[in-house]
C-alpha cells in the first residue's frame, strides 16, 4: 500500500545554490567600507609624495637640469670654477662645458659653440667647491754652484804625505737629494745630473826629479763612500807642479811638514751620475810628492774614505783620514708644482617662488685615489 506524505523542507539542490539578497547587501556594505579605507590610504600616500617631491623639486623642470649638470661633473676629467655661479667641466675627451648663471637664467655653453637657456627666473646659483691637493713636475732648476763640500771636523788637521810614486784618492758620493747638497733644504726633490768644473783642495807641492807635472783625475769608486777607484778615468787634468803652493818643511829629517791651508782650485769637466760614489785621486808625477791638508777620523760609512795608491801595485790602502773638498760646476734638480683641484661640488639652486634645491656630485678622475702625485689637474689632457 502505498501512502503520499507531504513534501517537507529540504537543503537547496544545487541547481538553486547562491546568495541570498541580505548576504549580498552585507557584502557590497563591507566592500564600500574597505575601498574606502584604502582610497583615503591611497590618497594620503600619493599627497605626502607629491609634498617630498615638490620639496625636493622631483616634480618640476629643476631636477633634471641639476641631474644633467651633476652626471656631467661625475664623467668630468677635471672641473674649474670661473666663480659661484659659473663652472667649466672638461670631459675626458677634452671637450669643455659650461654652466654659468646669467640675468636670471641658467644657461649652457656647449663644446661646440652652442649655447642655450636651461632654466628661467633663477634667483640665485650658488656653487660649492671641494678641493684637494695635486702634486705635478715642474720644469728642472738648473744650478752652477757648490755641491759637495767636505770640511775638517776634529779641529786638529795633519799633514798627509805621499811617499815616492805614490798617490792619494778621495772618495766621494754624487748627491741624488737637494738635502744632499750644501746649503739647499731637505725635500722630495731629486738631482737628475750633475757635473764637475772646479775642484778645490788644500795640497802643497814637494818637486822631486823627472817630471814636474801634478795630475788630477776623476774615477768611479768601487762603492759610495770608497776612496778604491775603479775602470777607467772619467776626467783628467795635468799642471804644472809650481803652480802649486810649496810645500814648507818643518823637520825634513822627520818628514814632518807644514800643514797646507790654502784651497787649490782645480779646473776639471765631468758628468757624473746622482747618487753614485767617485774618487778624486792627486798624483804628483816622477818623483815629486804632495801634501795635504787631513782630519783624522775613525772611518765611517758616513765619512768618505781617503787612501794612498801606489803607482806601480796598483793597491790601495785606507787611510783613518777625511780631506777637506770642495766641488761645484752645474746640476740640475726636479721641481714640483701642487695645485688645488676640485673634488667635489655642491649646487645651491633657487627658481622664483619655489624651494632651494640642492644637489652634489663627486668628480671621480679626483677621488678615485687618496695619492697626491694621482687625480688630474685642470687643463690636463685624459690618458
Amino acid at each position: 500500500m502505498t501512502s503520499n506524505h507531504t513534501r517537507s523542507s529540504s537543503p537547496r539542490s544545487p541547481r538553486n545554490a547562491g546568495f541570498t539578497l541580505a548576504e549580498l547587501l552585507l557584502a557590497s556594505v563591507l566592500g564600500a567600507m574597505l575601498l574606502t579605507a584604502l582610497s583615503v590610504s591611497t590618497f594620503g600616500f600619493a599627497a605626502n609624495l607629491e609634498y617630498h617631491e615638490s620639496k625636493a623639486g622631483i616634480n618640476n623642470d629643476t631636477d633634471p637640469v641639476l641631474r644633467r649638470i651633476t652626471r656631467d661633473v661625475r664623467e668630468a676629467w677635471w672641473i674649474e670654477l670661473v666663480n659661484a655661479s659659473h663652472i667649466k667641466i672638461a670631459a675626458p675627451d677634452g671637450s669643455i662645458t659650461e654652466y654659468y648663471l646669467e640675468d636670471d637664467e641658467l644657461k649652457i655653453l656647449r663644446a661646440n659653440g652652442d649655447a642655450g637657456v636651461l632654466l628661467k627666473d633663477v634667483s640665485s646659483l650658488n656653487i660649492i667647491e671641494a678641493v684637494a691637493d695635486r702634486n705635478r713636475e715642474g720644469v728642472p732648476i738648473d744650478y752652477d754652484t757648490v755641491w759637495y763640500s767636505q770640511t775638517a771636523t776634529s779641529g786638529a788637521p795633519v799633514a798627509l804625505k805621499t811617499g815616492y810614486y805614490e798617490e792619494i784618492s778621495i772618495g766621494f758620493v754624487a748627491p741624488a737629494l737637494p738635502s744632499d747638497l750644501p746649503g739647499m733644504p731637505a725635500d722630495v726633490e731629486e738631482v737628475t745630473s750633475t757635473s764637475t768644473s772646479i775642484v778645490q783642495v788644500p795640497v802643497a807641492w814637494i818637486p822631486g826629479t823627472g817630471a814636474h807635472q801634478f795630475e788630477l783625475s776623476i774615477f768611479e769608486s768601487r762603492g759610495p763612500g770608497s776612496a778604491k777607484p775603479t775602470g777607467n778615468f772619467l776626467a783628467k787634468v795635468s799642471l804644472p807642479g809650481a803652480s802649486l803652493p810649496q810645500a814648507v818643511v818643518i823637520d825634513e829629517d822627520n818628514d814632518i811638514w807644514e800643514v797646507p791651508t790654502i784651497m787649490v782650485p782645480i779646473s776639471i769637466g765631468a758628468s757624473l751620475e746622482a747618487g753614485v760614489g767617485y774618487v778624486l785621486i792627486l798624483d804628483p808625477q816622477g818623483d815629486s810628492e804632495i801634501v795635504v791638508q787631513a782630519d783624522p777620523v775613525f772611518p765611517s760609512p758616513a765619512i768618505d774614505d781617503v787612501a794612498k795608491g801606489d803607482a806601480f801595485t796598483s793597491a790601495w790602502t785606507v787611510q783613518p783620514m777625511i780631506v777637506p773638498v770642495s766641488i761645484s760646476g752645474p746640476f740640475q734638480v726636479t721641481s714640483t708644482t701642487t695645485q688645488s683641484v676640485i673634488t667635489r661640488l655642491t649646487f645651491e639652486l633657487t627658481v622664483e617662488d619655489r624651494a632651494m634645491q640642492t644637489r652634489s656630485a663627486a668628480i671621480l678622475s679626483q677621488i678615485i685615489t687618496d695619492d697626491e702625485w694621482l687625480g688630474s689637474v685642470p687643463g690636463e689632457a685624459a690618458p
